[in-house]
């Protein structure tokens, strides 16, 4: 008897559709889920750069500090020199700039603040009497300016809550209240 050994036109077009249905969820599935990581590791970007600029305040016994830019949906990191003709200015020359990424930036509508009520239309708000924009850490490690950070990719929020501790906490938007992340 004769045996044909072989693959059919037909078996390898079932093949083809089985492999494009797999691809075809894997990449709606994947989008979906890189658009969402992509403002929570912005959030937690962020988050690390404040606590190492904190670290460095200590360990250098200097103040430093972070400027946060709404129009360019940047932030920059500095040291504060004590210059005896400019007590407390900004030391350029160690200036370090990050940018939130792409899609995402600085503000929060539509849904209430951490500490109640609506979040700054800037979505920035640090106790700072010369710029609210920012926050400074004393050479003990100590937020001299506490305040919030609010970023959003249009669809998802995030929150940066930092403490006169230097405690920084990070928050998600549930759609009804804020839920505090690790």
């Amino acid at each position: 008897m004769y045996l044909r050994r072989g693959v059919t036109l037909i078996e390898i077009l079932a093949v083809i559709a089985i492999i494009g249905i797999i691809l075809g969820f894997s990449y709606w599935g994947g989008r979906t889920w890189i658009t969402r990581n992509r403002l929570k590791n912005a959030a937690y970007r962020m988050r690390a750069t404040i606590m190492d600029l904190r670290i460095r305040a200590v360990s250098a016994q200097m103040k430093t500090g972070i400027r946060f830019d709404p129009l360019t949906d940047s932030y920059t990191s500095f040291k504060i020199t004590e210059d005896t003709l400019n007590p407390g200015t900004y030391d350029t020359t160690s200036q370090v700039s990050e940018t939130l990424g792409t899609k995402i930036r600085f503000g929060a509508t539509g849904i209430q603040s951490i500490s109640g009520g609506s979040p700054p239309a800037d979505g920035i708000s640090f106790n700072n009497s010369s710029d609210d924009n920012v926050i400074i850490f004393n050479q003990f490690g100590a937020c001299e300016t506490p305040g919030e950070i609010y970023i959003t990719d249009g669809k998802d929020f995030y929150a940066l809550l930092i403490n006169s501790t230097g405690k920084v906490r990070v928050f998600k938007w549930t759609g009804s209240g804020w839920y505090e992340e690790e």
